[in-house]
């Protein structure tokens, strides 16, 4: 299990909410394929926020092209989860497990007779309500090995875009948290610069 606590104060809360505010949450994944960023999560603030989930990931497929920069990811098909890397191949009749997996990355071939969109996808807890869903965004083309790996970095942001939107690129308020080597971490927003930033 891996936490993220996010600590505000009462008048950042009432400043979120005014301006219809929330707390994002994205997921730096490496991928050999042009991808984009989509919002993990994202959730109305509290003082004291609760992000936790499961080392559990899948592959999933979208059929349409999702618009750059504020698009919905809507997911068509997906694998079960695992914990560590995955080969499939996709093709019409779903997702095939096949030989050549590594366990620190997800690959997936698209057999769709078409150009398809893949990405990992994770669920996760905030404030003790189930949220999560797609990570990343790759067009991969008819025949094309996409491979996609996790990375120890988390983006913590304030934005108006909702789960499982795309963000058009790394977001410029979007402040890195680490936890290589850690299961828990504290973030903690500072009004002077807009910014979450890594406490612990």
């Amino acid at each position: 299990m891996n936490y993220v606590e996010i600590e505000m104060t009462d008048t950042d809360v009432a400043n979120f909410r005014a301006s219809l505010l929330h707390i994002g949450i994205l997921w730096a994944i490496e991928s050999d394929a042009p991808a984009e960023p989509v919002v993990w999560a994202s959730f109305a603030p509290h003082a004291y926020n609760y992000f936790h989930w499961h080392d559990d990931y899948a592959v999933y497929e979208s059929s349409a092209p999702p618009p750059s920069g504020g698009g919905h990811v809507d997911v068509y098909a997906q694998t079960l989860t695992s914990r560590d890397g995955r080969s499939y191949c996709f093709d019409a009749n779903w997702f095939h497990e096949v030989p050549g997996a590594t366990p620190d990355r997800f690959r997936v071939t698209n057999q769709l007779g078409r150009d398809a969109w893949f990405g990992l996808s994770a669920s996760a807890v905030v404030n003790g309500m189930q949220l999560g869903g797609p990570l990343n965004v790759a067009q991969v083309g008819n025949g094309q090995t996409a491979a996609f790996a996790l990375t120890p970095r988390l983006h913590v942001f304030a934005t108006q875009l909702a789960t499982g939107y795309t963000t058009g690129g790394m977001p410029a308020n979007a402040r890195p948290v680490e936890f290589a080597n850690r299961s828990r971490v504290a973030v903690a927003f500072n009004p002077n610069d807009g910014l979450f930033h890594q406490t612990a």
